[in-house]
């Protein structure tokens, strides 16, 4: 749940994430979706290059600083931001593939 919060934003232009105006209620329906959102962004994640999956998973999921991700990866904190920009950048293409070939992993 975490990392579909945290990269929200990274699906806004996709038409599947609208946090807005998303409906309250509990539909059964959206939260199928949401379900499966979620489990398209983690395999995404997965098959991300090392790097970059070792920094979206603990910027996301450890909630760590860039700064201190840099320190554990021996790179500097501009460094982790660009690659955190690649990879969430590789995430939003992967997802625009999968929907242009409509498939779902």
């Amino acid at each position: 749940m975490a990392i579909l919060l945290a990269m929200g934003y990274v699906l806004e232009d996709s038409g599947q994430w609208n946090p807005a105006g998303a409906d309250k209620s509990n539909d059964p329906y959206r939260s199928v979706q949401l379900e499966r959102l979620r489990t398209r962004l983690k395999r995404l994640v997965d098959v991300l290059p090392e790097r970059e999956r070792a920094i979206v998973c603990y910027h996301y999921y450890e909630h760590m600083e860039f700064q201190d991700i840099g320190a554990m990866l021996g790179i500097s904190k501009g460094r982790v931001s660009q690659l955190h920009a690649r990879a969430l950048q590789l995430i939003r293409e992967g997802n625009e593939s999968l929907d242009e070939f409509e498939l779902d992993l």
